[in-house]
């Protein structure tokens, strides 16, 4: 449907009008969410781009825009500035604004919408779909990992843990859950976020969503689902790689038969525990109180 929109010219055309429409703020707002459904669509996006909709609709109403009422238009438009983004250079353009002020509040408030999704929330009057805010959300940790910070700030982690944990009982989207994966894979080159993960357990979620992904014991997968399923434990496979390998890797250092040539075995083992826990499991601000224990 989207690819059918975006190829009639004349009703393309109207959109983009629509979102140009700075007298009518309802029918502007209309035209700019068209915009934002359409991008999320990979056969209607390289349309959108050939039209310069990011260079003529986009990027000016973000600049223009400078009070309260904006705040849905602003956070429509960056989901559909970063699902469009196709360049390096489209890239650290965006990167530049989302390191701004207001780029990092709304980054903020998308984080804050996929929260607001997995429980039925509503903001500003409006409810989000989990994929319509996952979409743009793998997007931006995809190509701008200048605000990772902002994102676990605005408990990323948490949100993307529940939406693992909630598949058992939400509506089967393998889609939404392979975006799921894909964006906590991107986390994983956080140290920060890896520390998070480790903590709330998150491994024990994804694994719960390889019980859901097994035709064995889970979901009756349609073979083209299966293809996805396939992708999915994949990519989780390889994020509890990431989580713990850090984490083996130091223990083995201390090993009897491994470790024999390793200076780490001259460090007592509860030094070394102490030092395990406050590297891979507790975020930097609970450093002060834990590290006290150390003098």
């Amino acid at each position: 449907t989207a690819f059918t929109v975006a190829r009639n010219q004349e009703l393309l055309s109207t959109i983009l009008d629509l979102a140009r429409n700075e007298d009518n703020l309802r029918l502007q707002s209309m035209g700019l969410g068209a915009i934002n459904c359409l991008s999320r669509s990979y056969r209607a996006a390289p349309i959108l781009r050939r039209s310069n909709v990011v260079e003529d609709v986009l990027w000016p109403f973000l600049a223009a825009a400078v009070d309260d009422r904006h705040e849905l238009m602003v956070l429509t438009i960056t989901c559909a500035i970063v699902n469009l983004s196709a360049s390096q250079e489209d890239e650290q353009v965006f990167a530049q604004w989302a390191g701004s002020k207001a780029g990092m509040k709304c980054v903020g408030d998308l984080v804050h919408c996929l929260g607001l999704a997995l429980n039925d929330g509503r903001w500003q009057n409006v409810s989000f779909s989990v994929h319509s805010v996952m979409y743009p959300l793998h997007n931006l940790l995809r190509t701008c990992p200048h605000a990772d910070h902002v994102l676990l700030e605005n408990n990323v982690v948490e949100h993307l843990d529940q939406l693992f944990r909630d598949a058992v009982h939400a509506t089967r989207d393998m889609e939404t859950l392979e975006l799921g994966v894909k964006a906590t894979r991107c986390l994983c080159r956080d140290a920060a976020a890896q520390v998070r993960m480790r903590k709330i357990d998150l491994v024990a979620s994804l694994q719960r969503t390889f019980a859901l992904l097994d035709p064995a014991r889970g979901w009756r997968l349609q073979p083209e689902e299966l293809i996805v399923a396939r992708r999915i434990v994949a990519e989780a496979k390889e994020i509890i790689s990431e989580l713990f390998e850090s984490v083996v890797t130091l223990w083995m250092g201390h090993h009897v038969r491994l470790g024999g040539a390793s200076l780490l075995r001259l460090i007592d083992v509860d030094c070394l525990m102490m030092v395990s826990d406050l590297a891979f499991y507790q975020d930097r601000t609970d450093w002060n109180s834990d590290t006290s224990m150390l003098s």
